[in-house]
């Protein structure tokens, strides 16, 4: 298109004033229609997906929750194996932890105080149902820090099992896979 100059005009000037008329935004030739996703769309392919997880999940996780359950509970009775050891070095007194009921399968267990008598000072903590937990019922640390015996705890579940052993000459306490 030729624009007519006005007077005074340079030739350049007249180049940009068409370049700015022929650079304006075209109107939308798909008038009406607009691509992409409503919000709606977006929530709806997102409740599929968490559906469809839903029913996958827990297939595959079942799997792991024997192996979970047993090495969470191994790993509990360690660590207040190790507290009852602590205790005992601090407190200068002999700790153990006692394993309830009297035989086993073993249902709970809690840590005690010799102060003339057993006293309870931690518990009782009790182990998963599905677990089943047999060993031995008594592990009593001294002052020192060191065990009576060496004793062993075995937690299992199905066909997954540890073992949680002390140690009598040092009082180490540790999991077996």
């Amino acid at each position: 298109m030729n624009w007519p100059m006005r007077p005074n005009q340079r030739p350049h000037e007249r180049q940009a004033r068409e370049a700015s008329r022929v650079c304006r935004p075209l109107p939308c030739l798909m008038s009406g229609h607009q691509s992409g996703l409503t919000t709606v769309e977006m929530l709806l392919v997102a409740a599929l997906m968490l559906v469809v997880a839903g029913l996958t999940v827990p297939r595959f996780g079942s799997r792991l929750v024997p192996y979970e359950e047993v090495q969470t509970s191994a790993q509990n009775v360690a660590a207040h194996l190790r507290l009852a050891r602590r205790q005992a070095i601090s407190g200068r007194r002999d700790h153990r932890l006692l394993l309830s009921p009297a035989t086993a399968p073993y249902t709970s267990y809690r840590i005690e105080e010799l102060d003339g008598s057993w006293v309870e000072v931690r518990g009782p903590f009790t182990l998963p149902d599905s677990v089943s937990c047999s060993g031995d019922r008594e592990h009593r640390f001294n002052p020192q820090g060191r065990a009576s015996a060496t004793t062993s705890i075995t937690l299992k579940r199905n066909a997954t099992s540890r073992t949680v052993g002390v140690l009598a000459a040092t009082g180490r306490i540790w999991v077996e896979p």
